[in-house]
């Protein structure tokens, strides 16, 4: 009998999203930083005397967008790439098993 290929790969999914929540909540709480001069009166009594504030240029823009457009293009491709392996391991084993011997074929 066959291990049920679907669950596996729902478990999986379940287990990579549960990794990444996990790594955030982790990242966040170890994040001791200030980022808003409430943060800082809230730790601390001691009176803020001056918050600057951010300095936005057209580099920067850029750059942010430059990110953004980055880390979409990767989730996009990350994606596809689950997807598509999702699908060979489901439906593709036979389809990948004769382009197997179809290679090993030319290379002989």
């Amino acid at each position: 009998m066959e291990p049920d290929r679907r669950k596996f790969t729902l478990m999986g999914l379940v287990l990579a999203l549960g990794l990444a929540v996990g790594t955030v909540i982790l990242a966040e709480s170890l994040d001791a930083s200030f980022h808003t001069v409430d943060d800082l009166r809230a730790f601390s009594p001691v009176p803020v005397l001056v918050s600057l504030p951010q300095l936005v240029t057209r580099a920067a823009t850029r750059r942010r967008q430059w990110r953004f457009g980055l880390t979409a293009i990767s989730a996009i491709l990350g994606l596809g790439l689950i997807v598509g392996t999702s699908y060979v391991a489901i439906k593709g084993q036979a389809q990948l098993a004769r382009l197997y011997e179809q290679l090993q074929h030319l290379r002989q």
